[in-house]
């Protein structure tokens, strides 16, 4: 198949280009050319701009186009008034922050209530889910009958720098006693972006349509269970804490990758930080029968901090790139962990009989 792919330098663009042609697929890359990303030579890049400049997809066609980066109607609009006749298959891929009322108490299902893109005075969240539903929309008026809408949730992996993606694994790899903070039964879920690329190109293949939400792991797991097999894997202790307890200790920060993991909010600090775990109850159940399979949690935050740690070379290396301050160093390391000793101390004074 040709295979267009717009916006495909990023984080989940390379995986899927990768894994498209490795099944020999002829693959299009639309780009803006200001992300660096290694792709394979077979594949053909072409320089343009969604929001000034698509001429260079005009007169051209393919089997299957996949849209990675619009956030906008316009930016489907302005693409696809030129692809809607010079296309066979159009995938869209959405987020699950389209959905307007995400909580602990229900699954979300693909029919639940999405935001309203006409209302003002959106959090820049809710805004990024207004935007996707109005880009969805725009995506069904002009590829009706032929469009596969995905909506991931959150997705990890090599290739993500995120702090809270690789946060627990690379302190896991550090040994001793890891402090983490949260609920050991709290289902948890990020899905790799290998198996979502994976499981992406078999729907291109079969020309699959509809709506599907996206998470990982499957089967389902616990915040318990992923900590437990980094555990393993490392040989390290682990001291949990009730989110409650790490959110009013004055050195919280340091540590604030174990937030996420939470559903607890931090108003005191500058960033208003808040926890995630309310956006992990994504009912996955369509794109399981439509044969997604993936690899155990505590691997993927495994190898997406291998990767940042090669990639940054942020731990005990050279600096490789700018961005390496997102991987702490050595230093950095040595304070995080005389931080997490401290509360990890003051934890066991608690806990001791007077």
């Amino acid at each position: 198949m040709k295979v267009l792919v717009l916006g495909g330098t990023r984080f989940i663009g390379p995986h899927l280009v990768r894994a498209l042609v490795s099944r020999d697929h002829a693959v299009t890359v639309f780009r803006r050319g200001h992300t660096r990303a290694e792709l394979p030579r077979a594949v053909e890049a072409i320089v343009g701009d969604r929001e000034r400049d698509v001429t260079a997809l005009i007169g051209r066609a393919w089997d299957s186009a996949i849209d990675l980066s619009a956030y906008t109607a316009d930016w489907v609009r302005r693409t696809g008034l030129i692809l809607h006749d010079r296309v066979a298959h159009y995938t869209f891929v959405s987020s699950n922050a389209v959905y307007s009322d995400q909580n602990l108490h229900s699954w979300t299902v693909e029919g639940d209530a999405v935001h309203d893109p006409s209302v003002e005075q959106l959090t820049r969240l809710r805004a990024y889910g207004a935007g996707k539903v109005a880009a969805e929309r725009a995506a069904e008026e002009l590829f009706p009958g032929r469009l596969l809408t995905i909506r991931p949730g959150w997705v990890f992996g090599p290739g993500n720098t995120f702090p809270p993606s690789t946060y627990l694994a690379a302190r896991a790899a550090r040994g001793g006693e890891m402090l983490v903070a949260g609920d050991e039964g709290a289902i948890v879920q990020f899905l790799d972006v290998r198996d979502l690329a994976s499981w992406l190109v078999l729907q291109i293949e079969a020309f699959a349509t509809g709506l599907h939400n996206l998470a990982g792991p499957v089967p389902q797991a616990t915040l318990g269970d992923v900590v437990g097999e980094l555990s393993r894997a490392f040989g390290t202790r682990v001291e949990w804490v009730g989110p409650e307890w790490f959110i009013a200790q004055p050195e919280r920060h340091t540590l604030e990758s174990l937030l996420f993991w939470t559903d607890q909010r931090d108003d005191t600090a500058e960033t208003h930080r808040a926890g995630f775990l309310h956006t992990m109850r994504n009912d996955i159940g369509r794109a399981r029968q439509a044969g997604l399979v993936t690899r155990p949690g505590a691997e993927t935050l495994i190898d997406a901090a291998r990767w940042l740690e090669l990639e940054l070379g942020g731990v005990d290396g050279q600096e490789s790139r700018s961005r390496a301050s997102l991987w702490p160093r050595s230093t950095e390391w040595e304070h995080i962990l005389d931080v997490e000793q401290s509360l990890l101390s003051r934890r066991g004074r608690l806990r001791s009989p007077r």
